[in-house]
């Protein structure tokens, strides 16, 4: 069982029926303690807090100084005033008995546990506010790092499937892009076509220019491939002055069905016309020459689709380069 704690009550001695409040306050579990002045008030509160103080206003410097003293030493003491005192939390009337002085000091008190406790609460709602910018701080800080990793792994994901010179796809990614496109064919029965393309003549070109000229023709070339190619194709170089396309049969802007082989043509075509592909230091147009295939026509995986391609840009070159070759050989 919980011990019953006493409230510590400082009252001024001069305060009426003394006796009488007395026996109320500790019948109410107050411990009423009499000062006669300011100065005693001020060690009594030295050696422990009071809950409450109450002091007469009979003399109005002595309650001021007596307030003040309380309001110095135990700011969180309810102050209450027998008669009129500045600064004080309450008045009494003067002619108050001891049961109305009781029941301002119970009610002081009440006030004063309900300050208390709204203390308690601005001082865990600050820290609660505190506690709220310090996490929100933190969001900010993960979702800033989380911004930073996502455009790392984007960066890093874009490197792993990109030529580092041309800016195109490298061959795995192709690889990987051209056993989807043939997983879709088979499942919905669509067609599509793969070409092999290669430079005219790069070998020379790149002996006799040097590699730096070498390698600005080809980014130069990849550029065009990229201008000149529909949205849905898929370009990668495949390795050296040799490209790899993929282009999924579709309808023209016409109505009538894509023709990649004649695609292929006019795209040789402009590649010959275009000025900024002439060598940089040769002043020739540059040529390419490709050998196209079709699937399922002619292959039904992607290794054959590209055997068979690479097999007709062999004859396109021996054919003389500059040429499509869209049929097998014989």
């Amino acid at each position: 069982m919980s011990p019953i704690v006493e409230k510590r009550i400082l009252l001024s001695a001069e305060l009426p029926d003394r006796a009488a409040l007395e026996i109320l306050l500790r019948g109410d579990r107050w411990l009423p303690l009499f000062f006669r002045s300011a100065t005693e008030l001020e060690g009594m509160l030295s050696v422990a807090p009071a809950t409450a103080v109450v002091v007469l206003a009979a003399g109005r410097e002595a309650a001021a100084e007596a307030m003040a003293s309380a309001r110095r030493l135990c700011p969180d003491a309810f102050t209450a005033a027998v008669g009129s005192a500045e600064g004080a939390d309450l008045s009494i009337r003067e002619a108050a008995t001891a049961h109305e002085i009781l029941t301002a000091v119970q009610t002081g008190a009440q006030l004063r546990d309900a300050r208390a406790a709204a203390r308690v609460l601005r001082q865990q709602f600050h820290a609660i506010e505190q506690e709220t910018l310090a996490q929100a701080a933190r969001i900010r800080d993960l979702e800033s790092a989380c911004s930073t990793l996502q455009k790392w792994a984007r960066s890093a994901q874009e490197v792993s499937v990109r030529d580092e010179l041309t800016g195109l796809f490298n061959r795995r990614h192709f690889l990987q892009t051209a056993e989807g496109e043939v997983e879709r064919a088979r499942r919905e029965g669509a067609r599509f076509a793969l070409a092999m393309v290669d430079i005219d003549h790069f070998k020379r070109f790149n002996d006799t220019y040097g590699h730096v000229a070498g390698d600005d023709m080809l980014r130069q070339f990849a550029r065009a491939l990229l201008t000149n190619l529909r949205r849905m194709d898929t370009v990668a170089r495949y390795g050296g002055e040799e490209f790899i396309m993929l282009m999924p049969e579709t309808r023209e802007s016409d109505g009538s069905v894509f023709e990649p082989e004649r695609w292929m043509d006019r795209l040789r075509q402009a590649i010959e016309r275009e000025p900024s592909l002439r060598g940089s230091r040769s002043g020739r147009p540059m040529t390419v020459s490709a050998g196209i295939v079709q699937y399922p026509a002619d292959g039904k995986s992607v290794t054959d689709l590209i055997l068979e391609a690479d097999a007709r840009l062999f004859r396109a070159k021996e054919s003389g380069r500059n040429r499509v070759v869209a049929a097998r050989a014989g």
